[in-house]
C-alpha cells in the first residue's frame, strides 16, 4: 500500500521510496491531482512528526482503491 497525504492547504504529499515498486494507482492519483484538479504534489519524505498537521490520510494499493484512514496510532498514542 502506497500512502496519500493532503495538507491542509490542499498539497499531496506521497512518500518517495526507493524500496516499493512504483504503484499504478499512486501515478494516476498524483496525476490527477496534480493536472486535472489543479493540486500541488509533492513526492517526499514524511515525518512522523508531521502527521498531525496534515488535513487527510489514505491509502491505495494495486486493487485501485482509495481506502481514508481513521485515526493512527504510534505506540498506543493516537496522532
Amino acid at each position: 500500500a502506497n500512502f496519500i497525504f493532503i495538507t491542509k492547504d490542499g498539497t499531496l504529499v506521497t512518500p518517495q521510496s526507493d524500496s516499493i515498486l512504483p504503484s499504478v494507482t499512486r501515478r494516476s492519483l498524483t496525476y490527477v491531482a496534480e493536472h486535472i484538479l489543479g493540486m500541488k504534489v509533492e513526492h517526499r519524505e514524511v515525518l512522523l512528526s508531521e502527521l498531525e498537521d496534515f488535513a487527510e490520510c489514505g491509502l491505495c494499493g494495486t486493487a485501485a482503491v482509495i481506502s481514508p484512514v481513521g485515526k493512527i496510532n504510534d505506540h498506543g498514542k493516537e496522532i
